[in-house]
């Protein structure tokens, strides 16, 4: 089965809405750098689990 997953995408499209908040003085520095430290560390976690071909391995 196939969910045609592009966790590279996700990241781009969760960062552009980060950046759109910040942009719009919707979140102070701090936030914003709370919250991309966040999303960088949820897309690492995603990322380790993949298996060599790309297919997510639940642990």
């Amino acid at each position: 089965m196939t969910y045609n997953f592009d966790a590279d995408a996700w990241f781009d499209r969760e960062l552009e809405a980060l950046r759109f908040l910040r942009d719009a003085g919707t979140l102070s520095p701090d936030q914003y750098e709370k919250r991309l430290a966040e999303l960088e560390a949820r897309y690492d976690e995603m990322v380790a689990g993949f298996d060599s071909d790309g297919a997510y391995c639940v642990k």
